[in-house]
């Protein structure tokens, strides 16, 4: 009996398969920064931030990145805002992203995140802290195809 509740399991259409209704509000709570919420970057991240801030990979990283100890990869820092908040070294006091045309991928597909819609109360979890899941409005109505699928290991 297990296996066949598996099996119907795993057969199922995931429980976001009506699709995820999400509309960025432009809050800015998802680029606060916190010991548990960092933004990660790579090379080829890096990369791209410099050639749109017209800077050198060097000048990008020692200005705007910090390095992980024991070699766990590199994150943006975070700076102060203007009401005192830790936030991404890249959002702009109005709350938009200064380098939004080749922002991170962790950026990219926030709230659409593995772990997020690994179930609706995951879903509703994150709601909690971003106004913009419930919300209806552009293309962004399920999660992009680029997103690892829930369960996926991402390399």
């Amino acid at each position: 009996h297990a296996r066949r509740r598996f099996a119907a399991a795993a057969d199922a259409a995931p429980w976001y398969g009506a699709g995820l209704p999400f509309s960025c509000t432009q809050c800015g709570r998802c680029c606060r920064v916190s010991k548990d919420r960092r933004v990660h970057v790579n090379a080829n991240e890096l990369r791209d931030i410099a050639r749109v801030l017209k800077a050198s990979v060097q000048e990008v990283y020692e200005t705007h990145v910090a390095a992980l100890q024991g070699d766990k990869g590199f994150v943006l820092r975070a700076r102060r805002n203007a009401r005192g908040e830790s936030v991404c070294t890249f959002l702009r006091d109005d709350n938009t992203c200064g380098i939004h045309e080749v922002k991170p991928t962790q950026c990219r597909t926030y709230p659409f995140w593995p772990e997020t819609v690994s179930s609706s109360f995951e879903w509703a979890a994150e709601k909690t802290r971003c106004e913009g899941i419930g919300q209806h409005a552009s293309p962004a109505s399920s999660p992009p195809a680029s997103s690892p699928a829930p369960g996926e290991l991402v390399p």
